[in-house]
């Protein structure tokens, strides 16, 4: 053995003491499933703490507002999120989906386009349930750059 303390990093002793670790090709996947179990945790840990504050967030603005839009001004792709009241309490949520359904040609000949809705219920007054789904279409006509209700019949199929 040298003198010099930068030479016992480098060196390796003649025996093995019973203290020393022993490396085994069976100890190889065990590391690599603990950084893959750390990362997960982290990942976890990460999602907890930028999505809670988000919903948080959302949910206070939702009972605030009453209602969600998102992509208003067009009603053949919208989708909503509003607070189900009934007198003195906000009983549950509701969500609906606008999907375009077909296009249909009116009397004038123009081209609407139908939208169908979807709409899905939350209650939790007597307990957590889901409501049954309600679904209808509605058609909308393209007048002065917006949308207007169109006089055409639509059916939900």
């Amino acid at each position: 053995m040298s003198d010099d303390p930068f030479s016992l990093a480098t060196e390796t002793p003649e025996r093995p003491s019973e203290n020393a670790p022993v490396r085994e090709a069976v100890t190889q996947p065990r590391r690599g499933l603990r950084r893959w179990a750390e990362r997960a945790g982290i990942a976890v840990v990460t999602v907890l703490a930028l999505g809670l504050p988000l919903l948080l967030g959302l949910a206070f603005y939702l009972f605030l507002s009453e209602e969600i839009v998102i992509n208003a001004g067009d009603p053949i792709r919208e989708a909503r999120v509003w607070t189900i009241r009934e007198r003195r309490s906000v009983t549950g949520l509701a969500w609906s989906i606008a999907t375009p359904e077909r296009s249909a040609n009116d009397d004038s000949g123009g081209t609407v386009q139908c939208a169908r809705i979807r709409v899905r219920y939350l209650k939790w007054d007597d307990g957590l349930r889901f409501e049954p789904d309600s679904e209808y279409c509605r058609c909308y006509q393209r007048r002065d750059g917006g949308w207007s209700s169109a006089p055409v019949e639509c059916r939900v199929e």
